[in-house]
Order: structure tokens, then C-alpha cells, then sequence
């Protein structure tokens, strides 16, 4: 982004003055952070922090400040509505591409063709669907889920080891979704 005007530069984060895009016709499970400075698609979520080690709850990071001193320092929450949104990496790609050829003998055709990208974060939605709280009928769990606490003994503190949480119909109705999920778009 170049230059916005001054009038719509509502929100100061991590240094860049701007706004935030939750424009509902733009991309309504997604927020973009939009400055000076950034991308126009720069991921504006909260981020996660693990995994509780008593109760195995998801964990994400909440800005507090002091008001007395104004100093703000970072916190944990269950809730992932109270979580304070960071900007967390630019979807766009760095370098994107293409190669293709074919080959052509008699009646045989051969043809081959291959995109890539390198660079970028893409928010891994299927991922976070298939990581649900098991509220849900008729769904299925991601095999990550086996790495978590579903299937243990409780007298295991496997919640010590885990990056997972713990799987609970509540956890739903208290966090509001699960884990944000921003992972590397490079692909080929």
C-alpha cells in the first residue's frame, strides 16, 4: 500500500497506521490489516499460544495494558474473542509462476504443465474445521487429533506435551472458533 488518507487510518498495530478490512462483502471469515507500508492482504488474527497444561483448553494472546503506567504487556486467554488480533504474515506470494511443454509423435500427445508460488500465508480453513470441539454430528477429526489429548487417560498430564487441545463441546461455545491457522502458501 503506498499512501491512505489520514481520515481512515483508525487503528495504530505494531507500528503501521491504518485499518482494519472486515468489510463483510470483502472476505467475511478473513480480516486483513491494510497500512502504509504492508501488504493490502496482511492477516489480521489472533494468534494462538498453545495449549493449557491443567486443562488441556486452547490458549491464545491478549494485550493488557496498565492503566496506570500505560504499559502493555501479553497475556493468555481461553476465549479466543478476547484475544487481542496480530498481524500474523502477507497472503500474497513473493515470486508465482508457471512451466508447461508438450510433446507430439503420431497419434501419441504428451503434455505437461506446473504452477508454483513462493512466499505468502494462506489461512489453512479446512484444517481448522476438520480440529472441531466434537460438538458436531456427522463431521470428522483431522488425524493431528490423535497427537492431542483424544484417547488418553487423564492420569497421563499429556497436556504438558501436546499442541492440541482437548477436544470438548464446550470448548466451541467458549473460544468461538478454533485455533487460527496461517501456514506457508509456497507451493509447487
Amino acid at each position: 500500500m503506498l499512501s491512505l488518507p489520514d481520515d481512515i487510518k483508525t487503528t495504530e498495530i505494531e507500528g503501521y497506521n491504518g485499518y482494519v478490512n472486515d468489510d463483510p462483502s470483502f472476505v467475511s471469515k478473513y480480516k486483513y490489516f491494510v497500512a502504509e507500508g504492508l501488504s493490502l492482504y496482511t492477516w489480521y488474527l489472533p494468534k494462538y499460544a498453545g495449549v493449557d497444561s491443567e486443562t488441556g483448553e486452547a490458549l491464545f494472546y491478549k494485550d493488557v495494558t496498565d492503566e496506570a503506567t500505560g504499559a502493555v504487556t501479553r497475556e493468555t486467554t481461553k476465549n479466543a474473542s478476547d484475544a487481542t488480533e496480530y498481524l500474523c504474515g502477507d497472503a500474497l506470494p513473493k515470486f508465482q509462476g508457471g512451466l508447461s511443454t508438450s510433446f507430439r509423435y503420431k497419434n501419441f500427445d504428451f503434455s505437461v504443465q506446473t504452477t508454483f508460488q513462493l512466499g505468502g500465508k494462506g489461512y489453512d480453513y479446512v484444517y481448522q474445521v476438520l480440529m472441531h470441539s466434537g460438538g458436531q454430528t456427522g463431521t470428522t477429526w483431522h488425524k493431528d487429533m490423535l497427537n492431542g489429548t483424544l484417547g488418553r487417560k487423564p492420569i497421563i498430564p499429556i497436556f504438558l506435551l501436546s499442541a492440541i487441545p482437548t477436544p470438548m463441546a464446550s470448548l466451541l461455545a467458549r473460544t468461538g472458533s478454533s485455533p487460527a491457522r496461517v501456514i506457508s502458501a509456497s507451493r509447487m
